[in-house]
């Protein structure tokens, strides 16, 4: 089951969400660029992965406590996830931001 990463506007749906970068990847700790312009953060993976140990920013700040974490199931959606439906975990960054390159460190 793919990662999916991105960024957007605040409370994206589901299919929102499947239509953000997609990482095919067992469980497994990494890092992305966002470039945001008054947007949010977001990071999408199977809830059978467990949660997230810490997210961090370029500096190794723990900013975990500042993403909301919810877990939608994700359905079938052609192009962006086909599939089962599956219990996902969604981060959303819970700041509208402005950010040029900025490096996130996501560690299961």
């Amino acid at each position: 089951a793919p990662i999916f990463y991105g960024v957007g506007s605040a409370n994206l749906s589901v299919a929102q969400l499947q239509a953000l970068s997609k990482r095919i990847t067992g469980e497994v700790s990494f890092n992305a660029l966002f470039t945001t312009v008054n947007q949010k953060i977001y990071i999408a993976y199977p809830a059978s992965w467990g949660l997230l140990a810490s997210i961090q920013d370029q500096n190794l700040f723990d900013i975990t406590a500042d993403f909301t974490r919810t877990n939608p199931n994700f359905t079938n959606n052609p192009g962006y996830y086909e599939g089962t439906t599956m219990s996902y975990y969604v981060y959303e960054y819970n700041n509208l931001t402005t950010l040029t390159n900025f490096k996130v460190y996501f560690n299961f």
